[in-house]
């Protein structure tokens, strides 16, 4: 479009060109200063449009009105070893970093202490954050026995200080109350897999005679982001991208399809509009139907056939040679009439 906002018996062009850059005001436009127009999308990256064959249903593309976002963590993988060697009361403590729903950092500390019950461990969780209750139930605090089989895996947990039912499940950590007001967090924590001899599997925390380590910390959720670009796929999907390493689906380009593509009118910079030869257009999505798809990051090559634009050059070279010399040869024989007339 010619306008950010064009009316609706505004022309529309279309260009098989991909080059834009974003102006002063955020729009994408081409170098000869046209808009490029698309569908907005929700998160999932389905156009909002109740009717998306329509022209009204597009609007220039804003990127710099894409505000940041910051994810909350909502779970977490735990890879470690406790020592197999530990004695009753001995102490092991592991720090996780998370984010509530405002981006905040905050750090869990799950501390591990051995008990008196062979190859078991008590698993306690603080946060801290003064203001903030951290529990696996409606008790006020995140006890949980964690109990090994003798080849290293584990085998069960038991929540509520070992006094609430065995599950094979790491009760999730509910945290209610956060001083910043951030919304309450609810946290699953995922220790590997546990069960009996033969099925437990040793892919998360286990208990052998090597000390203790940390294997990983794995866990969603994100601080706030800056908008920090776009980039576009093959399915015309715009994502807006930030420097938290998150992802934002804002527009969707359409391809449009004439039943006699040859029939455009051609106007200068790479566009062609609309004519009575070409018929009507369809807006479609690309991959739709006969639509094509759309190539990102990238300028369509020329048509031309380099070794016979050189062939043609050289053919027409040769001939001004000759042209050239044919007036020289004349003009030299007019040059000798002249003098044998004196």
């Amino acid at each position: 479009a010619e306008s950010a906002n064009p009316a609706a018996t505004d022309t529309r062009s279309y260009s098989r060109a991909g080059q834009y850059f974003a102006d002063s005001e955020g729009y994408l436009k081409s170098p000869s200063g046209f808009y490029l127009q698309g569908w907005r999308t929700d998160l999932s990256g389905t156009p909002i449009a109740a009717n998306t064959s329509l022209l009204s249903s597009l609007e220039s593309i804003r990127v710099n009105t894409v505000s940041g976002s910051a994810s909350p963590t909502s779970s977490v993988e735990l890879g470690l070893n406790l020592p197999g060697d530990a004695t009753t009361g001995d102490t092991e403590a592991t720090n996780i970093a998370v984010y509530d729903s405002l981006g905040v950092e905050k750090t869990i500390t799950v501390t591990w202490t051995k008990t008196a019950v062979a190859n078991t461990w008590l698993a306690t969780a603080t946060v801290d954050d003064g203001g903030a209750t951290i529990e696996e139930g409606g008790n006020g605090d995140y006890q949980v026995e964690v109990l090994f089989n003798g080849d290293g895996t584990i085998q069960s947990f038991t929540p509520d200080n070992g006094a609430g039912v065995a599950t094979t499940t790491m009760p999730t950590i509910n945290i209610t109350g956060w001083s910043n007001g951030a919304i309450d967090s609810a946290i699953t924590l995922d220790m590997g897999t546990a069960g009996p001899v033969g099925t437990a599997v040793a892919d998360g925390v286990t208990q052998f005679s090597n000390g203790y380590s940390v294997a990983f910390v794995n866990q969603n959720g994100t601080q706030f982001g800056n908008f920090n670009g776009v980039k576009v796929d093959e399915n015309g999907i715009v994502t807006a991208l930030f420097d938290n390493g998150e992802n934002q689906m804002i527009y969707k380009i359409p391809l449009a399809t004439f039943a006699n593509p040859n029939g455009l009118d051609t106007k200068t910079g790479t566009r062609f509009t609309q004519s009575e030869r070409s018929g009507d257009y369809f807006l479609r999505s690309a991959k739709e139907a006969n639509a094509g798809t759309i190539i990102p990051s990238a300028l369509e090559a020329s048509t031309s056939d380099l070794a016979d634009e050189f062939t043609q050059m050289i053919i027409t070279q040769r001939a001004y040679a000759a042209s050239t010399k044919v007036i020289t040869t004349a003009d030299e024989m007019l040059d000798e009439l002249i003098r044998i007339k004196r």
